[in-house]
């Protein structure tokens, strides 16, 4: 009590600023957080300044060096001082140029960040100079060497040591830098995909090794080309485009909005996204690239919102998704947190009803895809078939096989031994019936003989309809024929593998319905041997 009493009545210390080198180097920890921040930073820079070419370089996934080359406008000697001091820029002048920006960048805080936390060296050539400049800054933004430089137009970022001055961060950034490396390449791809005709190149040195190249764009204006550059063309195979559908009654009715909101075209979406087949999706939500006005950002509820109705037709997968959102730069607030990556949007509901509205137009529409010649069925493992128009246009039987045509080898022994079973069965069936004596027995034959008869037997007692001929047609083919002749006939037509042919033209059905190992028709080997 006492402690707390004599606490009470200590005179509040007085409110005085904190110095400017504390605030730079306060503020510039929030401002870079991350390896992927940094070289977002430095990419936005590049392409702010119309660059057409732009290379990274990583040295250890980037603990000892960042880099990044553009062919971009470079910087006029004039600027040299503000290029790295804290809130100096030349993207806008007052806060009523947010609502026109067109820029990345826009707060002069990247760079000046950069020098607080790690060894900055830039070298640059203006179009208006003879000869490029290296400079190199201190942690206050300050330049403390200058030199000429020879070089094209352009710029180079030199990044060293990042996060150097923050000791805690920095022993976690070296501890962690996989998962930081992985990050920053997820952050890449989505600049590769979105920048058309704007060629992007990383590579990544490990000690002294030879350079690894990550990723690589060839500056194509198609963004469905820079995605097969990124990814590979397997992964353009399984893309449909979005297209664009008008918001539905009953969406807008979801979401609460009238019709007459309906009618305003705020919002024009572009893009691609997976189909909806299983085993065409991922199984993670790794390759998702949502965009505004060209801007990488992090919609959660439009990316909650396209997983959600993806599910809908393929549930244990995640769709790969480039989808760009173009709307009026007055609609949007980008100003919201440091890494720009979270996005206020006007009639945000009318954005979400619209893309619903369309995806389930677009998955319904892959999904009844189905060439009207053939319609699906399933074998006899549940896998999915196709039969073609004319099998299904031929007339139904009173027994119809069930089971598709099996074509492994196995299965189709298992098809000839009960073919076998199925005629020894109709012989015995007709032999026990009475019949004239001066009916004379089969001659035996050869084994090779043998089963040309017995083929051209149970060709003869089933169609391919399905249906058991009248016995006495089956009896008189059981004997087969007696001339060489016919029975060498016979035994070109038979076989384990083969399928008879009756006269009609139809094949026979393999095994299924007719006749199996479970029927319970006799079979006895010891009469009728091999």
């Amino acid at each position: 009590m006492e402690r707390a009493e004599s606490s009470s009545t200590e005179p509040a210390k007085a409110i005085k600023p904190i110095d400017r080198k504390s605030v730079h180097q306060i503020c510039s920890g929030q401002v870079v957080l991350s390896l992927s921040t940094a070289v977002k930073e430095l990419v936005e820079n590049s392409l702010d300044a119309g660059a057409t070419n732009i290379d990274l370089k990583l040295k250890d996934y980037g603990v000892d060096l960042i880099e990044v080359s553009d062919n971009g406008c470079g910087v006029e000697e004039e600027n040299f001082e503000g290029l790295t001091l804290k809130h100096h820029t030349s993207k806008i002048q007052e806060f009523a140029d947010l609502t026109q920006v067109e820029t990345f960048g826009f707060r002069g805080e990247a760079l000046s960040s950069l020098c607080a936390l790690s060894d900055v060296t830039i070298s640059t050539c203006h179009a208006s100079a003879k000869v490029g400049t290296r400079l190199m800054f201190d942690h206050n933004g300050k330049i403390i060497q200058k030199t000429p430089y020879p070089r094209p137009r352009g710029t180079t970022v030199s990044v060293q040591q990042l996060f150097s001055t923050l000791p805690v961060r920095h022993k976690e950034f070296q501890r962690n830098i996989k998962k930081e490396y992985a990050k920053m390449v997820q952050v890449l791809h989505a600049y590769c995909i979105i920048s058309a005709g704007i060629r992007v190149s990383c590579t990544n040195q490990l000690g002294q090794g030879k350079r690894q190249p990550v990723v690589c764009t060839g500056g194509s204006p198609s963004i469905k080309e820079n995605i097969g550059s990124v990814f590979g063309q397997k992964q353009l195979q399984s893309l449909i485009p979005f297209v664009q559908l008008p918001p539905s009654d009953s969406v807008c009715e979801e979401y609460g909005l009238s019709c007459s909101d309906a009618l305003h075209n705020l919002f024009y979406i572009s893009g691609f996204i997976s189909q909806c087949t299983h085993g065409v999706g991922r199984s993670s939500t790794d390759r998702q690239f949502f965009f505004i006005n060209r801007r990488p950002c992090d919609p959660a509820k439009v990316c909650r919102l396209v997983n959600e109705v993806y599910h809908m037709y393929n549930r244990h997968q995640y769709p790969f998704v480039v989808l760009n959102i173009s709307v009026d730069s007055e609609c949007v607030d980008i100003n919201v947190t440091p890494d720009k990556r979270q996005i206020l949007l006007q009639e945000e509901k009318l954005l979400l009803a619209v893309l619903k509205t369309s995806l389930i137009g677009m998955f319904d529409s892959d999904v009844n895809k189905l060439n009207v010649s053939q319609q699906p069925l399933l074998d006899v493992e549940g896998n999915l078939i196709k039969m073609h128009a004319a099998d299904l246009e031929k007339p139904m039987v009173e027994k119809q096989d069930q089971s598709p045509s099996l074509r492994t080898g196995e299965e189709k022994k298992d098809v000839s031994i009960s073919r076998l079973r199925e005629a020894f069965s109709l012989r015995h069936t007709t032999e026990n019936k009475p019949h004239s004596p001066k009916t004379p027995e089969p001659r035996r034959s050869p084994l090779g003989q043998k089963r040309g008869m017995l083929s051209s037997s149970t060709s003869g007692a089933i169609s391919d309809k399905g249906v058991l001929r009248p016995q006495k047609e089956a009896v008189s083919s059981s004997h087969g024929p007696s001339d060489p002749t016919d029975r060498a006939e016979v035994e070109k037509d038979s076989g384990h593998g083969s399928t008879s042919v009756d006269s009609e033209g139809f094949s026979i059905p393999d095994t299924g319905s007719h006749c199996s190992s479970e029927c319970g028709l006799p079979f006895k080997p010891g009469r009728y041997r091999m």
